[in-house]
């Protein structure tokens, strides 16, 4: 009897231990899922918050640099050769109000376009286009590929662009409005520009003294500065893409 006894509480003790054993090792499995739970959720917690705050520094930015885009493409329609131009193709060439012929106001509104441009390198192209001749450029001052070195580009390398989109929408709005387009590639000619550069473009219309549509100022800017800027603030080590 006592053997037997014996062994029952062996038994007992042991189905006791193995029970022990067993909620213990529930217990530390539970708590090493809690922790890990709670430390994954505190990463989480962090790359929302740091992606958060980097989307809102390129919106910033973004919209600091539109901002400034529209500033500049208004500040280049108010000067005084696009008036004049107006004025003087209105009247055979010649502009009564200031005594300057069309020519003149034109080489104007070039060296005030390439003075423009030189100071800010993000600007590949301004150009003035008028509504005649299906939307024929007027004045264009360019680099080469968004990036080489700036020219005018002479009268018989003038394109018409009555066509384009970014013509078509400005042509709609209201004075001192602006349009401003997609990120896509340059085309020049009716194909894509090579080497391949991305562009936008902010334009604003004209208009004459009695308010009829004469043509748009419009802006190409290389959007490469744009992309690399936003890159560049980037804080956290995700990229940063711009799809138009």
């Amino acid at each position: 009897m006592p053997t037997r006894h014996f062994q029952m509480l062996y038994s007992r003790a042991g189905r006791f231990l193995l029970l022990s054993t067993l909620l213990l090792f529930l217990l530390v499995a539970g708590l090493f899922i809690f922790f890990e739970f709670e430390h994954r959720h505190d990463v989480l917690r962090e790359v929302h918050s740091t992606l958060s705050q980097n989307l809102s520094s390129k919106q910033t930015t973004l919209s600091q640099t539109l901002a400034g885009n529209a500033e500049s493409v208004r500040f280049l329609a108010g000067t005084p050769p696009i008036q004049g131009i107006v004025r003087a193709h209105n009247n055979n060439g010649l502009d009564l109000q200031e005594n300057s012929t069309l020519s003149v106001w034109k080489e104007r509104l070039s060296q005030i376009f390439y003075a423009y441009m030189s100071s800010k390198p993000h600007i590949a192209q301004i150009r003035y286009i008028g509504s005649d001749d299906d939307g024929r450029e007027i004045v264009r001052v360019e680099r080469k590929y968004g990036i080489g070195a700036i020219k005018k580009v002479p009268d018989n390398r003038l394109q018409s662009k009555s066509s384009r989109s970014y013509y078509q929408q400005t042509a709609k709005l209201s004075r001192d409005e602006v349009y401003i387009s997609d990120i896509n590639l340059n085309r020049e000619y009716g194909r894509l520009d090579y080497p391949h550069w991305p562009t936008y473009r902010v334009a604003t219309p004209v208009f004459d003294n009695s308010d009829r549509f004469f043509g748009i100022i419009i802006i190409n800017y290389n959007a490469d500065f744009l992309l690399n800027e936003l890159n560049s603030s980037d804080q956290s080590k995700v990229g940063f893409y711009l799809g138009s």
